[in-house]
């Protein structure tokens, strides 16, 4: 648990500008030639990080955005607070080489696992995806009467399961730590029975599944992305989330025999919940990989529902949605807290003295340091 790790925490609580006064915070960071050089610390605080990221303690996670090359540490990997454990790429994958070396330091150095995440509906799929060419195909043959009844059916499935190794895809050819599944259907067919194959797809190679064993799984990602990239460290326990606000696909109608109904929970590291005005139930997973999300981002610093209330927090009063949520502790301990468009927490205002200020004092509430 975080409290063991004495020598870092006072650190950490500060990040990457930790040497800096509140009144000039910014001038820690030397962005000549458009590259971040971080502040020096040494090779022992990052390796207490990286353990500290290994334990098992409550997450800090977010959707990070708006990244793209030289531009304010607000939108840039190396402004993250160094103690944040997981980031879901709202941005896409990076292909701004500054990005990519920014990012690979957080992953090799401080532990930050990074995910891409994708609204899976088909129907706005792109069509330069292979899956998205079949999908049409299958549904021309369909109207033409040449596919029909449950050779159909077969044919939808079978793009599932190709919408599935795309998302996967992802994940392992660029290097990343896991998929983040955005569950919102909103009329796609990508959910029930559809879902469940593209999501069984996806949990071969991804998450926790009790179903199969490291050396199957090992076995899998050699055969589709070769021994090098199998051989990686951690390649066997990248992880898997979905992330929704109202409906899941665990509310699914289709019937499952084993269990009545679809569930995941046993697939999946952590359910991302779109808390964003009040905390959701969420009964179908243990609370221990629940992570309540607030909206920092897209009106940030007032509740979208009153237009008033902080939603975020209050730094000063250690009020607000994201207090909340760092604050919960139900019976079965929980998965820790997070935030959508998380880069905006680095404004400073009235209610956020410094960079990320309300995220780093969250943090310190769920797994405090002892000095």
């Amino acid at each position: 648990m975080m409290k063991s790790y004495k020598l870092i925490l006072p650190v950490l609580a500060l990040g990457a500008f930790a040497t800096s006064c509140d009144t000039d915070i910014e001038t820690v960071q030397d962005q000549g030639d458009y590259v971040v050089k971080p502040v020096q610390v040494s090779e022992l605080y990052y390796q207490n990080l990286r353990e500290y990221k290994a334990s098992d303690h409550e997450i800090a996670f977010g959707w990070f955005s708006k990244y793209g090359g030289a531009s304010s540490m607000a939108l840039r990997f190396a402004g993250l607070p160094d103690s944040i454990d997981l980031v879901s790429l709202w941005g896409g994958i990076p292909t701004n080489p500054i990005d990519i070396a920014e990012m690979r330091e957080c992953q090799q150095k401080k532990g930050i696992k990074f995910q891409p995440v994708d609204i899976c509906r088909i129907n706005k799929a792109d069509i330069s995806k292979g899956y998205k060419q079949h999908w049409l195909e299958i549904l021309e043959q369909n109207e033409a009467g040449t596919l029909t009844g449950a050779d159909f059916e077969a044919a939808k499935h079978q793009v599932m399961v190709e919408m599935g190794l795309d998302n996967v895809d992802q994940v392992f050819l660029n290097d990343l730590d896991g998929f983040d599944i955005d569950f919102e259907p909103e009329g796609d067919p990508v959910q029930d029975a559809y879902f469940h194959t593209m999501f069984m797809e996806m949990a071969k190679y991804l998450g926790p599944n009790p179903e199969i064993t490291k050396e199957e799984r090992y076995a899998l990602i050699e055969a589709r992305y070769g021994a090098a990239v199998a051989q990686k460290a951690g390649s066997c326990d990248k992880v898997l989330c979905i992330d929704a606000y109202g409906q899941d696909p665990s509310n699914s109608t289709v019937m499952d025999p084993d269990n009545g109904k679809y569930a995941y929970a046993d697939y999946i590291n952590y359910f991302l919940s779109q808390s964003y005005h009040r905390m959701i139930s969420r009964p179908r997973y243990p609370s221990s990989k629940v992570v309540h999300c607030v909206s920092i981002g897209e009106g940030w610093n007032v509740d979208p529902a009153t237009g008033s209330t902080p939603q975020v927090g209050d730094y000063n009063t250690k009020q607000g949605l994201l207090y909340d949520y760092a604050r919960w502790k139900p019976e079965g301990g929980k998965g820790g807290f997070g935030g959508f468009i998380m880069n905006d927490d680095y404004n400073v205002c009235s209610l956020n003295p410094y960079p990320y200020a309300r995220f780093r004092d969250c943090i310190q509430i769920c797994n405090p340091a002892i000095y």
